[in-house]
């Protein structure tokens, strides 16, 4: 049989080889000997090591035989597909022909499906008198029907041989889509391949993979839909509807990393396996580049069409999540993205520990700020009129071995209530120092922006007469970097003038004084006039009502008119859509934060994003970072 198999493949230029699950190699065609150098035993058998078999990558086509559970055949992950068959039939069919040939390869080999069943009508005569060909056959393009209404093109090969055993014939068909070859691969996967059920397989296998490695590394589940897809089939037909589909399926596709793995999972939903990710923030980076291609506009016929997708976006958080978990949580943040009218959700979000639970975690806690195992995150501010990176701030991110990411609300109400409040803000002034001068030894370390840190108003007497903190202050790299502390209302105590002596003691030192969630406290206007502030931060609670609500948008010009008249600098929090991004570009509102910029991102990340700010940066919705 491998014989006549050989001569079959002997008549494509194209290097070949088969082998089985144990990489050895049943048979081969000539131009991979060639290309191989492969060598024969006494009997006639190729010799050929499985390190040969692995440096063949990119230079040989490879076919793994299907385990004899499941049927003979070939199956081939990236191109084409296989049929050998004999007069009689069909004898051996590849995984590949699901792929092409849109028919499943067990209903085929049991004579229980028909090749014709995806040809165009008005091409079936023709593909029936070629098949029935027993002579040369001429190559062979047809029109061909698939899942969702999909029409391809598709463009098929015969060789033949005579012999096979003495007394059968072989045929084998080669078959490839005529459009690009390089994205055969992604029409295949889509066209059925890698449907529910292997990605469930899948992402089972790497949640036991990631169990077992014990590493900082995490991967992510997303959910994708397309909600306009229906209403677009409605409006310009089903075919459209098709057409946009599997274009989107290519966008994706060239977006995800070899590792990743790409499912359709309902009719307009899809499901995103995004391994060997370094972390939570990096997973969100990723699908939100991806939301950015499939917002571009699909060119139809001289119009464009806009499909605007939502995603919900799932992490493994302990020891315990599982493939069923994790998808509950993709597809729960799917919902909450499509009922809150964002491009994207994620959960779990950071875990608000109950306050009977605080006390509990206070031991635990002391342990990570000895350990230093709380750590840094960076969200960038922008400058309105050029989208230009102005600030970075510093925010406080802590993974508990049992609850996974805690929220930075819970942990620091923690530290506040059992005195640790202190010893964590010092380190994470330790911390900053630390890593801007990382980014001064990469040349990431910009004179331009002013980087603040979150600083707990319940101990800010202690905390500025630390004699440490003057210490970093006083010290490269802080001493020449822009600094600035936000402090909340906490931190003013009723124009307290030893209060006031420790705010100009830290800006003799070089640091700036942020007031921060202005709006949301009792006496803010009076902190205003009896404290020295460079600048406000704009609560979000204003900002999130803003688009619908006209006083809080007389309240927000205020603020500006405010703050333009005592020269403060002026942040407006909270920003998650363009709406409002429009909206107080118009109240004149010169630099914002929030997720519809970026969220917060690891220090390389956040080097990046200002080393690269002059590229334009995409809509990337989603919840709100606690800070």
């Amino acid at each position: 049989m491998w014989a006549g198999l050989g001569e079959l493949m002997d008549q494509f230029t194209e290097a070949m080889l088969v082998v089985n699950s144990k990489q050895e190699v049943l048979c081969l065609n000539q131009a991979a000997r060639e290309l191989l150098g492969a060598r024969v035993d006494a009997a006639g058998l190729d010799i050929l090591s499985g390190e040969d078999i692995a440096a063949t990558a990119g230079l040989v086509r490879v076919f793994h035989t299907q385990p004899p559970s499941r049927h003979p055949g070939f199956s081939h992950p990236d191109t084409g597909f296989l049929l050998v068959q004999t007069r009689n039939g069909i004898r051996f069919v590849s995984s590949g022909a699901n792929c092409l040939m849109g028919i499943n390869q067990d209903l085929l080999l049991a004579g229980l499906a028909d090749l014709n069943s995806c040809i165009d009508h008005s091409d079936r005569a023709a593909f029936s008198a070629w098949l029935q060909n027993t002579g040369e056959k001429p190559d062979l393009t047809v029109l061909a029907h698939y899942a969702e209404g999909v029409t391809k093109k598709l463009r098929l090969h015969a060789r033949q041989t005579e012999v096979l055993n003495g007394e059968e014939s072989l045929e084998l068909i080669w078959g490839e889509f005529e459009s690009d070859q390089s994205q055969r691969s992604e029409i295949g996967r889509w066209l059925g391949l890698v449907d529910n059920q292997f990605f469930h397989s899948e992402l089972a296998k790497t949640v036991e993979e990631w169990r077992a490695a014990h590493t900082e590394g995490t991967f992510a589940v997303a959910m994708l839909e397309m909600p306009r897809l229906r209403l677009i089939s409605q409006r310009y037909g089903a075919g459209t509807a098709s057409d946009l589909l599997t274009e989107s399926a290519f966008r994706m596709e060239n977006a995800l990393e070899p590792v990743d793995v790409m499912g359709k999972l309902g009719e307009s939903e899809f499901g995103l396996l995004l391994r060997n990710l370094h972390s939570r923030s990096e997973g969100a980076d990723r699908i939100s580049r991806i939301l950015e291609l499939l917002n571009e506009p699909f060119e139809r016929e001289g119009f464009q069409i806009i499909l605007s997708p939502r995603a919900g976006l799932a992490f493994p958080e302990n020891l315990q999540t599982s493939a069923d978990t994790l998808l509950r949580d993709a597809d729960a943040a799917l919902e909450q993205a499509k009922r809150r009218r964002q491009q994207l959700a994620i959960l779990p979000t950071p875990r608000e520990v109950p306050p009977a639970h605080i006390i509990a975690i206070e031991h635990e806690l002391a342990q990570a700020i000895e350990k230093d195992e709380i750590y840094f995150e960076f969200q960038p501010i922008y400058r309105v009129r050029d989208r230009q990176i102005v600030m970075l701030e510093a925010l406080s991110r802590w993974r508990h071995p049992r609850l996974g990411s805690v929220a930075p609300t819970s942990f620091i109400e923690a530290a506040e209530d059992s005195g640790l409040v202190l010893k964590l803000d010092v380190r994470g002034l330790e911390r900053l120092s630390a890593q801007l001068a990382a980014w001064g030894k990469s040349g990431s370390l910009s004179s331009d922006i002013l980087y603040t840190i979150n600083m707990s108003g319940c101990h800010f007497p202690a905390f500025v007469n630390e004699k440490r903190i003057f210490e970093l202050l006083e010290s490269p790299p802080l001493r020449g970097a822009r600094v600035a502390f936000e402090v909340t209302e906490t931190a003013f105590l009723e124009g307290d003038p030893v209060t006031v002596g420790h705010f100009k003691h830290l800006r003799e030192a070089g640091v700036e004084i942020w007031l921060d969630d202005f709006g949301e406290g009792h006496s803010s206007l009076r902190y205003l006039m009896d404290f020295p502030v460079d600048g406000i931060k704009v609560s979000e609670i204003f900002v999130r009502r803003a688009v619908d609500h006209p006083k809080a948008r007389a309240i927000l010009a205020s603020i500006r008119g405010l703050a333009k008249s005592l020269g403060l600098g002026l942040v407006a929090e909270g920003v998650e859509t363009r709406e409002q991004w429009e909206l107080l570009g118009n109240l004149g509102y010169e630099t914002v934060q929030g997720y519809f910029y970026s969220r917060a991102l690891p220090p390389d990340a956040a080097a990046a994003a200002w080393s690269n700010e002059g590229d334009s940066k995409g809509e990337s919705n989603g919840e709100m970072p606690h800070s």
